[in-house]
């Protein structure tokens, strides 16, 4: 939706748009944008034996903010003359009035939700777009970061854009260790898979769903974009001051049981 609003044709290979033939004429793009490092080996070969060039991106974009950088990364990187320049300004301008109208709505509840502890649980790409937004714009401090796609896909393993968001970064798979360094950080929020869930629970702190697995139905649902971004400032904002009820109650119940004690 994003890249045919800047005046771009998408050639996707999956969802309701994808197929076959989309597949077949990969060869004919423009250019190749590669989100993660997961499609290095696809936008490695069409560079290399039909001459496509790639433009590589640590993340999908999530917010305005990473909009218009995707954009301005694509229009150069294909060479945009003037007339598809004014197009891809006058959309994005209409995506910024709607994401900062929707966004707003949450200025009643920052100062409550701003400078909330969470950990983020899940593949590098989603931790760099949930945790940067989250950061950002709804003034989450990311205590702990931990990745869990740790194949090299034949990079060298540099810095990673996580580095400048989170506190902490760990990689990891082993669930056990995972349990292990949530229980030992201060968040007051864990963003994750449904593994864990458990953890979050056990921890009496809000869990919210950002990565795989599910343990549910997902047909599409997705935080990336600026639909997605104002979903994921609702769903976190919601949960944020779910904790903030948790942290009041737990409170309360201490506060009793000392007095009952007395």
């Amino acid at each position: 939706r994003i890249f045919e609003g800047i005046g771009l044709g998408v050639n996707a290979f999956f969802g309701p748009d994808g197929g076959v033939d989309e597949l077949a004429s990969a060869p004919d793009a423009s250019l190749s944008v590669v989100f993660s490092k997961w499609g290095r080996f696809a936008g490695d070969f069409l560079e290399g034996k039909y001459g496509v060039p790639q433009l590589v991106l640590a993340s999908p974009p999530t917010g305005i903010g990473d909009v218009r950088a995707m954009a301005r990364a694509v229009a150069e990187a294909i060479g945009f003359d003037e007339e598809p320049s004014c197009l891809a300004e006058g959309f994005l301008k209409k995506e910024e009035s709607y994401f900062q109208f929707f966004l707003s709505a949450l200025d009643d509840y920052y100062d409550e939700i701003a400078g909330t502890p969470i950990a983020v649980v899940g593949d590098e790409r989603t931790l760099i777009g949930v945790g940067g937004f989250l950061k950002e714009y709804l003034g989450a401090a990311v205590e702990e970061a931990i990745v869990t796609d740790l194949a090299d896909c034949g990079e060298s393993g540099g810095p990673s854009p996580l580095d400048s968001i989170a506190h902490s970064v760990h990689r990891s798979q082993d669930g056990r260790e995972i349990r292990e360094i949530l229980k030992r950080s201060s968040a007051r929020m864990i963003l994750g898979s449904s593994l864990e869930a458990d953890a979050a629970r056990r921890m009496n702190v809000p869990h919210l769903l950002i990565s795989y697995p599910a343990g549910g139905v997902m047909l599409n649902k997705t935080y990336s974009g600026i639909r997605g971004a104002i979903r994921l400032a609702e769903d976190y904002a919601s949960k944020a001051l779910e904790g903030l009820d948790l942290a009041e109650r737990l409170a309360l119940e201490i506060i009793s049981g000392a007095r009952a004690g007395d």
